[in-house]
């Protein structure tokens, strides 16, 4: 089939293509009654669709349709019936996690010389890695509060310093700061300790310019205050400027489709709002805010209190960093059906 192997080449084969995903979902839903997929979030999914379809006639926009199918059959596969993750989980998860750090030593992505770093070949950070990590950590947090072994306490406490260390030479700014926040919330009954340890850390890092450049998060969050460094937010503030001066019209209320910032703007490739409320309203306007704002809170009220901090943590990092239609799993998150 030419939808699996080719790009898209035309809006009318576009259309074809959404077409034949809503039968495949109605085709599996008829037939199987646990599969979990809410429409509201398939309304939402299909209205962003159609939405770019009128106001989009540009080539650049099939690209984004790829990530908006992908998203569909993402949810198709994965929408049965979800349950809240139990210790047994964790436990595969534990298993999966230290298969992973084997395999990156395998790699040579992970090496030992003095301190433990990732080989990065051309790039100084890795998003995904960040991501990775982090939500490894709140994980093991999430884990160390509701495990009360002294043995099972130790474990995690050393599995979440790891995954810390990790999220942190991994590089990813707005992933890293997310996941402060969110281990604050986790530990917030521990609050008093906090208080005290972080101005202590703070200060030690200020003046240890050398030690703080091995830690490649924590080094450039530091950069990022540093107002001689021009590229210091990396856009994020002249993304904001060209938002509110340049914002048309006819995209408030309904919308003008996916990567129309970019388009309407004439930006390069990556220079999307990195802000999800930004984006949604480009994509599709006030309306489709609203909805996406309903759907949000309709699914966090259904998930278990782990999955409710992972959608803390990546809502957060959408707040500052990456793209409305390649977070993958907040969209996994989002689709729940599952009575409360």
């Amino acid at each position: 089939m030419q939808f699996w192997i080719s790009p898209f080449v035309s809006n009318s084969n576009i259309i074809s293509n959404l077409l034949l995903i809503a039968f495949i979902f109605f085709s599996i839903t008829h037939k199987n009654k646990k599969l979990i997929f809410d429409y509201f979030y398939f309304s939402f999914l299909l209205y962003m669709g159609l939405i770019s379809l009128i106001f989009n006639e540009k080539n650049q926009i099939e690209t984004y349709f790829y990530y908006l199918v992908f998203v569909f059959l993402f949810s198709i596969i994965f929408a049965i019936e979800k349950r809240s993750l139990n210790s047994n989980d964790v436990f595969v998860f534990i298993i999966i996690f230290l298969v992973n750090i084997l395999f990156m030593f395998s790699e040579k992505t992970l090496i030992y010389r003095e301190i433990l770093y990732f080989n990065f070949e051309s790039a100084t950070y890795s998003k995904p890695l960040t991501l990775y990590f982090s939500i490894s950590s709140i994980i093991f947090a999430f884990s160390l509060n509701n495990f009360k072994e002294i043995k099972y306490k130790v474990t995690f406490s050393l599995l979440l310093l790891f995954s810390i260390y990790l999220a942190i030479m991994a590089g990813g700014r707005a992933e890293f700061l997310s996941l402060f926040l969110i281990l604050i919330y986790i530990f917030r009954s521990k609050f008093i300790y906090i208080q005290f340890f972080l101005p202590v850390l703070i200060l030690f890092f200020y003046y240890n310019v050398e030690l703080l450049e091995s830690f490649n998060s924590l080094y450039r969050i530091f950069n990022s205050f540093d107002i001689t460094n021009k590229s210091n937010l990396s856009m994020r503030d002249e993304l904001l400027f060209i938002f509110v001066n340049n914002i048309d019209i006819d995209c408030i209320v309904f919308g003008c489709g996916i990567n129309s910032f970019q388009e309407l703007n004439n930006l390069n490739i990556g220079l999307y709002p990195h802000n999800l409320i930004l984006e949604l309203i480009y994509s599709v306007g006030i309306f489709g805010l609203i909805l996406f704002t309903f759907i949000f809170y309709k699914s966090y009220k259904k998930i278990g209190q782990l999955e409710k901090n992972i959608l803390v943590f990546i809502t957060i990092v959408s707040f500052i960093s990456g793209q409305l239609i390649t977070n993958f799993l907040m969209f996994y998150l989002l689709n729940n059906n599952k009575k409360s």
